[in-house]
């Protein structure tokens, strides 16, 4: 069996700026999900992930002390849940907006939050939708990236803001 290429952050840089905010703040870093590990939790979650939430996981599955200086929780792939089950989980019966209809709760999966306040931030992941990759914050329920680089940049940018994201779709 041929070895994958070794990933490397250099090659997309606001990923890099991601680490580097994270690293910055104290953040410890989980050792890198293998391929194989990665795999599976995208077939129990049902989805397709971004070429730059792959490279984030295969970098480091998510945060392992997010109680240090750091006050952002990225979860790790066995943590990773549907929007329906996190406001299950959370016990959140807010209304919610149109837009999130069932669909759009089973196809969205919640991957960081602030930890000491919501919101938590998820990404729709649903390839016949034209919103595919873009992240939105859950409680307020607020549109924050395009796509998962996006959302890195913005966050390296904007850290260590508690809500993150622009006003607007581009």
């Amino acid at each position: 069996m041929k070895k994958p290429a070794t990933i490397r952050l250099d090659n997309m840089t606001k990923i890099k700026s991601l680490y580097d905010v994270l690293v910055a703040a104290e953040a410890v870093m989980n050792k890198p999900s293998s391929e194989s590990n990665l795999e599976y939790h995208l077939r129990r979650l049902g989805v397709v992930f971004p070429e730059s939430l792959r490279i984030f996981y295969l970098n480091s599955d998510g945060v392992k002390d997010p109680f240090g200086k750091c006050h952002w929780n990225w979860w790790p792939l066995s943590d990773l849940v549907t929007v329906s089950e996190f406001l299950i989980k959370e016990g959140i019966h807010d209304e919610l907006p149109g837009y999130l209809d069932k669909r759009a709760l089973d196809k969205s999966i919640v991957f960081c939050d602030a930890l000491y306040c919501l919101p938590a931030y998820a990404i729709f992941l649903d390839e016949q939708s034209v919103l595919n990759g873009s992240v939105y914050a859950l409680n307020p329920y607020s549109y924050s990236a395009p796509s998962f680089e996006c959302f890195a940049e913005l966050f390296a940018r904007q850290y260590p803001s508690s809500s993150i994201g622009i006003d607007e779709p581009k």
